[in-house]
């Protein structure tokens, strides 16, 4: 499978490669909210992301999002998650989650983290947004002998909002590492002040001076080296799919791509990323999401080159619109080993054309946004993308 470089972005995270996130296969953390996926692979592109892989977005859309680098294999990092359904002042029903973390090594001055997730999905669509703050160390303590945990924000998440917050784990359990080291995971509940403004007229603001996340859990890895992932045969997929950054500035990333395939779920869809360097707090970034179930799009193999045809649903809510991708060059293959629902072995063939993609005249691709806005794909002459199948045998 080709990877490619698509610049950089926030804080300038270097977007590559190999797909697996909010737009590739990233499995969803238990009570988030989502729905089998048409390929475990997706467009092979990636967004910057620092707690993304944990969050309750992160399987949204099959998209990988470039993590935090690590220094070394051990960790040492605390963590803390907490989910609530929530009506913000405008009416609207989500999902609101956060993830704070921090790293507890010995001297470390690396700065904590608060990220604010999200999520609104009626029954068929999906709208999610994450924010992601920096805090200073001092914003978060953790008391080792009872895993108690306190986030307190100040004015560190101005103008969006503020966090004072509290978790007092009811359930404590270590558990070894791999190699060395331990893991103690807790359960409880987060409670305390939260308020949090989306800026956004649709969606308004939530929260209150006694809120509670009631599904909260936190992790501390204290030495924890799980040592290497052993090396496993993947999943055949068999799939059609495509992408195209609609916009790459220095601020801006957004993707738009679909696709439709018998694994792991094969439901068509379209969607989209966006991940956008806020102006305040220094160094915020939010990133959007939006899916939607679609017509499968239809691939024509041409000599050489390739042809993609995309709509949406009629009448969705969130997306609209078709598109045509095309290429007139010789796709890149690659050829990998897997295995088919049977467990047996077989040769995947995923052929990768560079492509042309643009909206139809008079149909303009179009995923309205409540947040940020909404996001276009240009006419022609259009704007470059890809186009993926993969197949087995």
């Amino acid at each position: 499978m080709r990877t490619r470089t698509a610049g950089t972005i926030a804080r300038g995270v270097l977007l590559s490669g190999a797909l697996a996130g909010m737009l590739l296969g990233f499995t969803l953390p238990a009570g988030a909210a989502g729905r089998p996926h048409a390929v475990a692979r997706g467009p092979r592109i990636q967004l910057p992301g620092r707690a993304f892989a944990r969050s309750p977005i992160a399987g949204l859309l099959p998209i990988r999002l470039a993590g935090r680098p690590s220094d070394d294999t051990v960790s040492n990092e605390l963590s803390l998650n907490g989910a609530e359904t929530v009506t913000t002042s405008t009416g609207v029903t989500v999902n609101a989650s956060i993830v704070a973390e921090e790293d507890q090594s010995s001297g470390s001055t690396q700065p904590a983290s608060l990220d604010v997730y999200l999520t609104k999905q009626s029954s068929v669509d999906i709208e999610a947004h994450e924010w992601e703050f920096t805090l200073t160390r001092a914003s978060m303590t953790f008391d080792k002998t009872t895993g108690a945990i306190t986030i307190a924000s100040g004015k560190q998440l101005n103008p969006f909002g503020t966090a004072s917050l509290s978790f007092v784990p009811t359930f404590s359990g270590p558990e070894p590492c791999a190699v060395s080291g331990t893991t103690t995971f807790y359960q409880g509940t987060v409670t305390g002040k939260f308020m949090f403004n989306t800026r956004s007229k649709k969606w308004g603001s939530l929260g209150s001076s006694s809120f509670v996340f009631e599904e909260a859990s936190a992790e501390y890895d204290n030495q924890c080296d799980q040592g290497t992932s052993p090396t496993t045969t993947p999943d055949c997929e068999a799939s059609v799919s495509w992408d195209a950054v609609v916009s790459d500035t220095s601020s801006n990333m957004t993707i738009v791509q679909g696709a439709s395939g018998t694994s792991p779920g094969g439901a068509p869809f379209v969607g989209m990323a966006r991940a956008v360097d806020l102006s305040s707090p220094s160094g915020a970034v939010r990133i959007d999401v939006i899916e939607a179930p679609s017509p499968a799009p239809v691939l024509t193999v041409l000599s050489p080159g390739a042809k993609i045809t995309v709509s949406t649903t009629p009448k969705d809510k969130v997306s609209a619109g078709s598109a045509t991708g095309t290429s007139s060059a010789s796709p890149t293959t690659t050829t990998n080993k897997c295995l088919d629902a049977s467990d047996k072995k077989k040769t995947e063939t995923d052929d990768d054309w560079a492509a042309t993609v643009a909206s139809d005249a008079g149909h303009t691709l179009t995923f309205r946004s409540a947040v940020g806005g909404n996001v276009k794909l240009m006419g022609a002459p259009g704007i470059a993308g890809d186009i993926y199948q993969d197949s087995y045998a």
